[in-house]
């Protein structure tokens, strides 16, 4: 079931027939033109809405269209990602409605393509966006994945219904937003839209309970609280915090929280339990697990700006008790895309941190620059690549393209994997060879015009032997029923809205 919203508060339904739908959609868009000749529009689709979309493209005045976006849109078409060895995934003509699509691999959808996707006159309105592994927009899955083709597919649906939680309807707002005032320049001109109102931020406080922090935590709750209200302030900012101390026997000592509000925040500081005894004087403490831990569970959201900040008194053991590395950390921090680490602590232990802090280019604060710090992390750059996983042969070329927001005046690149950034451009783009086989994570760092830095990384593989993929085939998809009106079903409704004349 999919319809539409007028925002004067008439509303339709579509119903399950999308030429119907299309017709419907199409009256009316012709009768409002009329009464209001320049008047935008916005369109969403999803899953079966997105066909209404995609399948009306052709008959509508792009004149009138602000912007169209399509998400797990099962029409989709993205020809730079088929083949054995696809143009996409070494970052090669990448189509310019390609909005996110990090499986290299996407080319069509379950329903077969649309082609072309983008008509004539649409060039800058329209764009799609496809989870990696979501069955329904045609990403590819892995032979290697595990399991059952059928746990496959489950997987796959749970992808689908995921855009919100995904961070990718945040994305679709941004870029919609951006374009307003261009398109009402006499309505929005005066507007000063704040680059970090627009941009998603994860982050995430990380605190030693050790006994003897129970003071500098006390002092600290203040600028802490402060920080993480101007995080959850944001509209797409989120904040949690992790607790953690050394280990009794073998285990490590650790609480966990997911927040979205400095109340929650405020109540889980309120009731740490302080680990040890007065006498407990230990110089080194299980941090390292501890960041392992709130790299692997805690929900980060594509295409945010990830930070990890941690406040302790005392250093940290590399390896720790369980085997845990530096090397672990930045290898995990960097698939994510990356996490930045910040550390709040005494002076006299800056030096301590600084393999820590450099390698996942984040940085050293003392106790009484803590305010300073959520100041930096709001209005922090953002970097992130089209594609999650970059491969391709020995000696074929890469065209590494970054999505960059920001006063950016430097951008620094490491292309070799060893957190060197070797590199420096005038762009957010770079052409390289590889000419033998490699793998690891290449990086992007920027740096704004007042210091502030932010990086994003993406998985580069360079083999002889290309990994093979396959999409679920529509035989496999019948044989479970019918999937798409099952997700369209769970998914959340969207709608499609319209302004009315003069009011934006």
């Amino acid at each position: 079931m999919f319809g539409a919203k007028i925002s004067n508060g008439e509303a339709f339904a579509f119903g399950k027939s999308v030429n119907a739908g299309i017709a419907k959609l199409k009256a009316y868009l012709a009768e409002h033109s009329i009464k209001c000749p320049n008047t935008k529009y916005v369109l969403s689709g999803y899953s079966q809405g997105a066909m209404v979309i995609t399948s009306a493209i052709p008959e509508l005045n792009p004149a009138n269209i602000l912007y169209a976006a399509t998400f797990g849109d099962p029409k989709l078409y993205l020809p730079e990602g088929e083949g054995i060895n696809p143009d996409a995934c070494k970052g090669k003509n990448l189509s310019p409605y390609r909005r996110y699509a990090p499986n290299c691999r996407t080319s069509a959808g379950s329903l077969g393509a649309k082609i072309p996707y983008q008509e004539l006159g649409w060039e800058g309105k329209i764009g799609l966006w496809c989870r990696d592994k979501d069955l329904i927009c045609g990403a590819g899955i892995e032979i290697a994945s595990s399991g059952s083709e059928e746990s496959l597919i489950s997987s796959a649906i749970k992808s689908h219904t995921s855009y919100v939680s995904g961070g990718q309807i945040a994305d679709i707002a941004r870029t919609i937003v951006k374009k307003l005032p261009a398109a009402y320049p006499t309505k929005l001109d005066a507007i000063a839209i704040e680059s970090s109102a627009l941009d998603s931020l994860d982050v995430v406080f990380l605190v030693d309970r050790s006994y003897q922090m129970l003071t500098p935590i006390r002092d600290l709750k203040p600028a802490i609280l402060e920080a993480a209200e101007k995080v959850v302030a944001l509209p797409n900012g989120r904040t949690g915090l992790y607790s953690y101390a050394d280990y009794v026997d073998k285990t490590p000592v650790q609480d966990l929280l997911y927040l979205t509000s400095t109340s929650g925040l405020r109540y889980a500081m309120a009731t740490i339990r302080y680990n040890g005894e007065s006498t407990d004087f230990a110089k080194e403490i299980s941090l390292l697990p501890a960041i392992k831990r709130a790299l692997r569970e805690q929900p980060w959201r594509a295409g945010a700006t990830k930070s990890i900040v941690i406040i302790t008194n005392r250093g940290y053991r590399d390896p720790d008790m369980d085997g845990t590395t530096l090397e672990d950390i930045v290898s995990l921090s960097l698939s994510i895309d990356p996490v930045n680490i910040y550390v709040v602590g005494p002076e006299e232990n800056r030096e301590k941190f600084s393999r820590l802090i450099t390698s996942t280019n984040g940085g050293y604060y003392n106790e009484d620059e803590l305010t300073q710090l959520s100041t930096i992390l709001k209005n922090r750059p953002s970097v992130t690549f089209p594609l999650a996983k970059y491969t391709g042969k020995p000696g074929e070329e890469f065209d590494f393209l970054a999505n960059v927001q920001g006063d950016i005046i430097k951008y620094e690149w490491d292309l070799d994997f060893d957190g060197i950034f070797e590199v420096t451009t005038n762009s957010p783009r770079i052409t390289t060879i590889y000419q033998d086989e490699t793998s690891g994570y290449i990086q992007l760092r920027v740096a704004t015009r007042d210091g502030k830095i932010s990086t994003g990384s993406a998985e580069v593989v360079i083999s002889r032997n290309i990994p093979e993929y396959y999409s679920l085939s529509q035989q496999a998809i019948s044989n479970l029923g019918a999937i798409t009106d099952a997700v369209s079903i769970s998914a959340p409704s969207q709608e499609v809205l319209v302004p009315n004349c003069g009011k934006y």
